[in-house]
């Protein structure tokens, strides 16, 4: 099931885990997530302005 979470390391979308202990899990980095450890919709978007803005100079 997807989630409104997003990976730290690539910034895909979330899956809930099916793991004990975690919260998350990304199919594409093949890791799983503590609630803490993972980007809102909101960080993420605040990522990629910042990452937009970084490539401009």
């Amino acid at each position: 099931m997807k989630t409104r979470r997003f990976c730290p390391e690539c910034g895909r979308m979330l899956l809930k885990s099916r793991i004990k202990g975690y919260v998350f899990q990304c199919m594409n980095c093949d890791e799983d997530f503590y609630r803490f450890e993972v980007l809102t919709r909101k960080q993420k978007r605040m990522m990629d302005l910042k990452t937009k803005s970084d490539g401009k100079r």
